[in-house]
C-alpha cells in the first residue's frame, strides 16, 4: 500500500466518522493538525506541468491511434465524465462499442481483468506505484516494471511508467492478429510479438509521427529532443504531465483543513478525525 492509498483513506475514514461521531466542538484545531502532521497526513500537492506538454498530453489521452484497431482510447476507461472512470466493475477494451456504462463487449473478446481506476492526484510524487498489482513501483534506483531493462529513457514518474503498457495489452488497446482497423486496414501493431515491448511502442510512435499536426506539437513539448529521437516515451511523459494537470484534486474541505485554513470542518467532522486517531486507525 502508497503512502498516497494511506493518505486518501484517511480522508475516507474522516468522513465516514464524522456521520456518525457525537457533535462535541473540537476547541484545539491546530493539535489536531499537529496529530495528523506528525502520522506524515500532508495535504495532496501536485507540480503545475508545462502547456505544450498538457497539450500534447490531452490530446494523445483522448486519441483512438494509440490503439491498434483505432477504436479506443486512454479516456475510453478514464473519462473525466465518469470520475475519470468507465462506471463499470471490469473495463471493455478494443471491439467494444460506446461509453461507460452503456458499453457493450464485442462477442470475439474477453473483459480487461481489472477494473479501471480512477485517476485522481497520480501526479502527487505520493504515488511510488502504478496498477492494481503494483507491477509498476518507483525505487531510489529508477523503476520497477513488466518491460524490466526494456524502458524508454523519457518517462520521469511512475504515472508515465504506466501510461507506456495500456496500449501495449491486446484486451485492453493493442487487438488481436489478424484484426482490422476501424479503416478496414490489417492491425500492423498487434502483429508484434507480445514480448517485444520496443517493437509495439515504436509502431504506435510510427503513427503518430505520420500525423503532421503531432510533430509539430512534440516538438512544441520537447524542443531538445531531435525528431529521429523521440519514441513513445515521450508520448508517456505527455499523457502524464495531461492526467496530472487535469485530474488534480487538491482542494477537498480536509486537505484545506491541514493547511491551516479554519471553518472547513464542522465540529462533528473535527470530533470524527479525534476518534481516528484516538481509536488507532490512523
Amino acid at each position: 500500500m502508497t503512502r498516497c492509498t494511506v493518505r486518501l483513506g484517511v480522508t475516507a475514514v474522516v468522513c465516514a466518522l464524522a456521520a456518525t461521531a457525537c457533535g462535541s466542538t473540537v476547541t484545539d484545531t491546530d493539535a489536531l493538525r499537529d496529530s495528523f502532521d506528525s502520522y506524515g497526513v500532508a495535504p495532496i500537492a501536485i507540480d503545475q506541468q508545462a502547456d505544450a506538454m498538457v497539450e500534447l498530453g490531452e490530446s494523445l489521452f483522448f486519441d483512438k491511434e494509440l490503439s491498434g484497431n483505432r477504436d479506443i482510447a486512454c479516456a475510453s476507461c478514464h473519462h473525466p465524465a465518469l470520475a475519470s472512470g468507465d462506471g463499470l466493475p471490469l473495463p471493455i477494451g478494443t471491439k467494444g462499442v460506446g461509453l461507460g456504462p452503456d458499453r457493450i463487449l464485442a462477442l470475439d473478446r474477453n473483459l480487461v481483468p481489472r477494473n479501471s481506476p480512477e485517476i485522481f492526484n497520480r501526479g502527487s510524487e505520493l504515488w511510488d506505484t502504478m496498477f492494481w498489482d503494483g507491477r509498476v513501483m518507483e525505487t531510489e534506483g529508477g523503476f520497477i516494471s513488466p518491460a524490466g531493462d526494456l524502458l524508454p529513457e523519457a518517462p520521469s514518474s511512475p504515472l508515465a511508467v504506466q501510461a507506456l503498457f495500456p496500449p501495449t495489452s491486446r484486451d485492453e488497446m493493442r487487438g488481436m492478429p489478424g484484426d482490422r482497423d476501424v479503416h478496414g486496414e490489417l492491425n500492423e501493431i498487434a502483429m508484434v510479438d507480445d514480448a517485444d515491448l520496443p517493437a509495439i511502442w515504436d509502431e504506435i510512435m510510427q503513427r503518430l509521427l505520420g500525423i503532421p499536426e503531432y510533430v509539430e506539437m512534440f516538438r512544441d513539448a520537447f524542443p531538445e529532443v531531435v525528431p529521429e529521437d523521440l519514441d513513445f516515451g515521450h508520448a508517456a511523459e505527455a499523457i502524464a504531465a495531461y492526467e496530472a494537470e487535469a485530474f488534480a484534486f487538491t482542494e477537498s474541505p480536509f486537505d484545506r483543513f491541514l493547511s491551516g485554513e479554519e471553518g472547513v470542518l464542522d465540529a462533528a467532522e473535527q470530533r470524527g478525525a479525534e476518534l481516528f486517531i484516538e481509536t488507532g486507525c490512523v
